[in-house]
């Protein structure tokens, strides 16, 4: 019995493959799933896997898509059957008797590679399908299979590429200097903050930033830490992933919260905020804080890896966006009251909205640039890659000021 790799391809050559590390168990009713993507560089990108089903389960199909519309988008979406499936008899399956367990049970166990030659780089989808040539009546058999994944890109000494999706294998080298300049920021920070603890000048609003520029190097530490993980091993630490994500999300929070306190003039034109102030502000905050943690949480777990390349892409990407233009608006509005009443905080109050504006915009900018023109191959790195000078840009900037 042959498990059928149905390679649904308009321009590519079938040879020997490599990929990231993916393994588990596959349990539905349904007669078709989605079981991981990964993008395959061209003439380098290794595909290895290694699949084991029950013998009296029927024929448990390994299909592979690329990314056209009329590829994996329709067949996931629209058929959830395969697209012109065939048997290329290059599969090796042996039958296994395993008495180990309690009651004996016969496996089918199948292995194979594939190498992946095409124009450009290309994400790959992988499903599996069960398909019982017996059953006329179009009944759902379900599926029940054991898998093993390796999904390469270069040769194993390429160990900044090899594990890596050929959209990401940037992110590593590029968070590691931006970990090493977030460092130096920290370190500039620390001088001035001693330089203003000397002279009793050592106020909330750059307390607020410091923590601010803490959680973010201590997330960006965390990110490099798990990306290194994964170029070792393919699997990486996820749980850690996720932490960065909060911390650096908690991080843009603090620093939104910063400077709209300097907005509306605390520790520039006032040494304390009147009741009204802390009202609105504390509403404000608490708003933004709910509202952003929900929607990062959202936009983490509730999106689908197998609809959405970018977790930018999904609803929640958008809400963030928008959230943080409402954000810049109340930072005008606050900076315009703030040096009407105080007109000779004028040109401090225009070079500060002059020079933050680009960073509260960056985020949307970017978002539409990511979605709707850069090509998904290169997406998650070059957006890693502008996100972080956002990030930095924005320190720099807060520092500058009180130099």
């Amino acid at each position: 019995m042959n498990v059928v790799i149905s390679l649904c391809v308009g321009q590519i050559l079938m040879l020997p493959v490599l990929c990231k590390l993916s393994t588990g168990i596959l349990s539905t009713p349904e007669d078709f799933a989605y079981l991981d993507r990964f993008c395959f560089q061209s003439e380098t990108g290794h595909l290895e896997f290694t699949l084991s089903y029950p013998l009296d389960q029927p024929v448990q199909n390994l299909l592979l898509y690329f990314d056209s519309e009329d590829q994996w988008p329709r067949a996931y979406t629209q058929l959830k059957v395969p697209l012109s499936p065939y048997d290329n008899k290059l599969t090796k399956c042996i039958i296994v008797n395993d008495t180990s367990a309690s009651t004996p049970t016969t496996w089918v166990h199948c292995s194979g590679t594939r190498t992946f030659t095409s124009m450009r780089s290309r994400w790959w989808f992988l499903a599996i399908s069960s398909c019982d040539l017996e059953d006329k009546g179009n009944n759902s058999n379900g599926i029940y299979v054991e898998y093993k994944l390796i999904m390469t890109n270069g040769e194993p000494t390429e160990i900044l590429r090899f594990q890596f999706s050929d959209d990401e294998w940037l992110i590593l080298p590029t968070d590691f200097l931006f970990l090493i300049l977030l460092f130096i920021l920290l370190l500039v920070n620390y001088v001035i903050g001693c330089q203003l603890t000397s002279r009793r000048l050592y106020h909330n609003t750059y307390r607020i930033s410091t923590q601010s520029l803490l959680l973010d190097v201590t997330g960006l530490t965390m990110m490099v830490i798990s990306y290194g993980t994964y170029a070792v091993d393919g699997v990486g630490t996820p749980f850690l992933k996720l932490m960065a994500q909060l911390f650096r999300g908690f991080a843009e929070m603090f620093f939104i919260f910063m400077v709209l306190l300097l907005a509306r003039g605390l520790n520039v034109t006032k040494m304390k905020l009147s009741k009204v102030d802390n009202f609105a502000l504390f509403c404000l905050i608490s708003f933004f804080i709910t509202s952003y943690i929900g929607m990062l949480f959202w936009e983490i777990k509730g999106f689908d890896p197998a609809l959405v390349y970018y977790q930018s892409e999904s609803i929640p990407g958008y809400l963030i966006a928008a959230w943080r233009i409402v954000a810049w608006i109340f930072f005008i509005f606050n900076s315009y009251f703030t040096q009407a009443a105080s007109p000779l905080k004028k040109k401090f109050y225009t070079s500060f909205v002059i020079l933050l504006t680009p960073w509260f915009w960056s985020g949307p900018v970017v978002l539409c640039i990511a979605n709707y023109v850069l090509n998904n191959w290169v997406r998650e790195g070059v957006v890693n890659i502008v996100n972080n000078c956002v990030v930095s840009y924005g320190y720099i900037v807060f520092l500058a000021s009180l130099l």
